[in-house]
């Protein structure tokens, strides 16, 4: 439930993206949403133009062995229920947290590896040895590339042959400890490097360090890319942002689902547009206190990653009040290719 409005926000772009003449068939993962809910995601969806058939799938997972996910849900082990909870022989898996700006229709495509999916890399943890623990009692190449689990191009019918799902489940079960990415860690392990590696721009992973504003204004103007809001803080349906991918997320989000806004996201609203207006002075408050509690024999850590955090946002601020023309541009073309796509019936 927590993710509703980010499946809605998600399943909208989705549909934008494609051709009116293309039918959109969805297996709606969930654990245990009411027929309302249901209801509410399917009318909002339909008011884009296209046909769009949603079919809700409740998981049946015993989870009670895997490594425990660091928010209360299971939901991100979701994705091994596919082979049984649909018939179909190929499907695009696509976590709730996208705006998708480039069509995912050509992923329908391409061919996967022999083991059955194709990914992109991921924007940190580039190869293995960077997220599994080098005495694993398993045997895997840390040299070969890792993959980002949060959109997949999934050949079930191989998946199923080869029961790598079922691997994946059984490696989670008997070595958790190793498993810190949790189900993405485990489908690493088992395809071991065998996957096929797609374009970065199907599943930009939205972080600082990956992706500057400029490179965001620009991708987006092109609508050369998806973008991943991958950090539990940086869901544009919980937590106000200046940013331009999240701002054009809240955008889809009053025309297709006008009543998005959550207690959560209102009630630090007004205190992030506050911080943001002093975002110019914190990093020199932030470091000052931190100088103080060294001074006190204190630890002084957290007040200087502050600093450092608030400096970067500083200065990303900056740069987006020297291009508010650019973004002008870009959330008007944004709102045309919406109004064109909203059904009037």
């Amino acid at each position: 439930m927590r993710f509703i409005v980010g499946a809605i926000g998600t399943l909208a772009s989705i549909r934008l993206c494609l051709e009116v003449h293309i039918c959109l068939q969805v297996v709606f993962l969930h654990d245990g949403i009411d027929l309302e809910t249901q209801t509410h995601v399917r009318s909002s969806i339909s008011k884009i133009k296209g046909k769009t058939h949603i079919d809700f799938k409740k998981i049946e997972l015993d989870c009670s062995s895997f490594p425990k996910f660091y928010t209360p849900s299971e939901m991100t082990y979701a994705r091994f229920c596919l082979p049984d909870l649909c018939s179909f022989s190929k499907v695009i898996y696509i976590d709730t947290d996208f705006l998708v700006c480039k069509s995912l229709y050509p992923l329908m495509l391409i061919k996967t590896s022999s083991l059955g999916v194709a990914a992109v890399q991921d924007w940190l943890l580039k190869s293995i040895s960077k997220d599994f623990h080098h005495d694993t009692p398993f045997c895997v190449d840390g040299n070969k590339p890792y993959f980002n689990a949060g959109l997949l191009v999934l050949d079930l019918n191989i998946i199923r042959s080869n029961k790598i799902f079922e691997k994946a489940k059984d490696l989670l079960s008997n070595y958790p400890q190793y498993c810190s990415s949790h189900d993405q860690s485990a489908l690493n392990y088992i395809l071991n490097g065998d996957f096929e590696r797609l374009d970065a721009s199907f599943n930009k992973q939205n972080v600082r360090s990956n992706l500057s504003p400029s490179e965001t204004i620009q991708i987006l103007s092109d609508r050369s890319a998806n973008i991943h809001f991958i950090t539990q803080k940086g869901k544009p349906w919980n937590t106000y942002s200046r940013y331009p991918a999240e701002t054009m997320f809240r955008i889809l989000l009053d025309y297709i689902c006008p009543s998005w806004k959550s207690h959560t996201y209102t009630s630090t609203e007004k205190k992030l547009r506050f911080r943001f207006f002093l975002a110019p002075i914190l990093p020199v408050f932030f470091r000052l206190r931190g100088v103080f509690k060294k001074i006190l024999g204190k630890c002084s850590n957290q007040e200087m990653k502050a600093s450092i955090n608030w400096q970067i946002i500083s200065d990303d601020f900056k740069l987006l009040d020297t291009r508010v023309a650019d973004l002008s541009q870009l959330y008007d073309s944004w709102k045309e290719q919406i109004e064109s796509r909203i059904s009037q019936s």
